[in-house]
């Protein structure tokens, strides 16, 4: 994948979403990327936090 104009590099080459997130350069985040999360069942920045483990803290929640 070849840089946004005016990057030297792209954001995405070094893979920084996890669990299956896609990439996507940007010029409104500082880090040059933003990660879509959607379908992976993760959220967060880098896609590092699982939904089922968050699902699972509030069900144990007492009421």
């Amino acid at each position: 994948m070849t840089a946004l104009k005016g990057k030297r590099q792209n954001a995405c080459d070094t893979n920084p979403c996890y669990h299956g997130g896609r990439c996507t350069q940007t010029f409104q985040d500082r880090t040059g990327y933003k990660c879509r999360c959607s379908g992976t069942g993760y959220y967060g920045k880098k896609c590092q936090f699982s939904v089922s483990y968050n699902l699972r803290e509030l069900v144990e929640l007492p009421l």
